[in-house]
């Protein structure tokens, strides 16, 4: 056996079990595809309960931090906004990853990068993972690919739902970055089914959109008017539009099979509502890391995995997965909502953000809103 654990994928959740991993003992070796440090595309928000899951001693660089969360309607204009400290932590998503990396490597993990898995194959006793240089044979392997989910897919069905997103970065003088400074920004309305944002960091802003729906929306066109709506005009450079995709509904269980465990996005892992992602990344990732130290065999890992993420995980996204539904696709609701409740909406994202409360909890105080949403399906 060339190892006890191989991790494919470099993201917060692979790094997050390579760090588990290799502290315990085990022999790890993280593989990724690409040299690293990678650039991702991403908006690079890690809210506060995310932080807290991070090691007391890692050392990350931050771009900046937001004490404001506000909601934004346009129709009519309403806002709400809410302040705590370090709500939003502004990061750039290939010197944060790259941290945790290094950090997994001190703790004892091996790191092959430019390595690309052409296919894996489980055993009984062991999986096998074919490089085009080489094939290693490990106990466990855990995938945290992301989104694109290749190797995964060959073994799970993809009953995930992937919402489409655009994130570019607009480049600002201070004096207009100062307009945006200290607020993590969501708009609900600019699109009819899903959201638009913007993160402020060291000299520019990060601008995007995510689409919801299965109808196509042109996303482009409505990015362009978005920015003009927020006084972005051409005299603001704009650097690396792209799209990408983010999981909004997490796959079936099991999220273990023949030795191989789903962590983040590559399970589907991530907010349907604000399309978070860090939370749930390095939540699946440590709590996989967990499973395989503690676990004396297969049956054992699976069900200590399983558990540790019934509840913070997979129960909690499916609440969130009904209450997106009335929130992203009906308008009606969503103004009603504002109306009646938007400033504790807002309070409520905060206290989900700080980690002081679930969204399940968070519905259980409001009686109409719950009755709504989790009646709603």
């Amino acid at each position: 056996m060339d190892f006890d654990v191989v991790i494919i994928g470099s993201g917060p959740a692979g790094g997050m079990a390579a760090v588990q991993c290799a502290e315990a003992g085990l022999k790890t070796v993280l593989l990724e595809k690409v040299d690293l440090p990678r650039r991702k595309v991403c908006a690079g928000g890690v809210v506060k309960r995310a932080i807290q899951l991070l090691p007391n001693d890692l050392d990350y660089p931050i771009e900046s931090v937001c004490d404001t969360v506000e909601l934004r309607l346009h129709d009519p204009e309403t806002s709400f906004k809410e302040h705590r400290e370090d709500l939003v932590t502004m990061v750039d998503r290939a010197k944060f990853d790259y941290s945790i990396i290094q950090y997994a490597e001190k703790k004892g993990a091996q790191i092959f990068d430019g390595v690309e898995v052409k296919s894996v194959q489980p055993h009984e006793n062991h999986v096998e993972i074919v490089t085009a240089e080489k094939t290693y044979t490990t106990a466990y392997l855990i995938l945290a690919e992301g989104a694109n989910a290749r190797i995964a897919n060959c073994f799970w069905d993809d009953d995930r739902v992937l919402a489409p997103a655009l994130e570019s970065e607009v480049m600002l003088p201070p004096e207009k970055l100062a307009e945006f400074q200290g607020i993590a920004r969501f708009d609900f309305d600019v699109i009819s089914s899903g959201y638009t944002w913007v993160f402020p960091k060291k000299d520019h802003i990060s601008v995007g959109i995510g689409h919801f729906s299965t109808k196509k929306a042109g996303l482009n066109k409505i990015f362009d008017a978005y920015k003009q709506q927020l006084g972005l005009t051409g005299e603001y450079e704009e650097r690396n539009r792209k799209g990408y995709v983010i999981p909004i509904k997490p796959r079936q269980a099991p999220y273990m099979k023949q030795r191989m465990i789903l962590v983040g996005d590559a399970a589907g892992f991530a907010d349907p509502i604000t399309a978070e992602g860090f939370t749930y990344a390095l939540k699946s990732g440590i709590e996989a890391g967990n499973a395989i130290v503690k676990g004396n065999n297969p049956d054992e890992v699976f069900e200590l995995y399983h558990e540790a993420i019934k509840e913070d995980v997979v129960q909690e996204l499916n609440v969130i997965s009904k209450l997106s539904k009335p929130f992203y696709f009906s308008q009606k609701i969503r103004k009603i909502l504002f109306k009646r409740y938007g400033e504790r909406l807002c309070r409520g994202m905060a206290n989900v953000i700080e980690g002081k409360q679930t969204y399940h909890k968070a519905l259980s105080k409001h009686d109409f809103i719950a009755r709504l949403v989790l009646g709603s399906n």
